[in-house]
């Protein structure tokens, strides 16, 4: 059983280690970020099937539709990576929702470079 939680506990800081590795190439590619890992690799709860939830917060989303904004980044994705995209204007106002907040508070930060989460409070 040892084993088994051992091995669970590498898996998940190999996949938070490779989202940190995939954030600083997000912050080449469109300046200052905010990126949280949320979902059951932030959680711990992940299984085989799971994929790796980010958020990814930039300026450079504004006037971008919605569903295009993935485009802008989708060569830098590994695989089982699923991108939220938002403005940081769409972020704050999301994180006042009831399921934002339950993200954040099990969220990874990988970067704030817009110090997005001391205005959430």
């Amino acid at each position: 059983m040892r084993k088994l939680l051992e091995r669970r506990r590498d898996e998940r800081r190999a996949v938070i280690e490779e989202a940190v590795r995939l954030s600083n190439k997000l912050k080449e590619r469109l300046g200052e970020v905010t990126i949280l890992l949320y979902g059951s690799y932030a959680r711990g709860d992940f299984n085989l099937w799971s994929d790796v939830d980010l958020i990814v917060i930039s300026d450079a989303f504004g006037g971008v539709p919605f569903l295009e904004r993935v485009d802008l980044i989708v060569d830098l994705l590994p695989p089982r990576f699923e991108i939220r995209c938002l403005t940081p204007q769409e972020a704050l106002s999301q994180f006042k929702k009831a399921w934002w907040k339950r993200i954040l508070r099990e969220a990874v930060v990988l970067r704030d470079d817009l110090r997005l989460l001391s205005l959430s409070g």
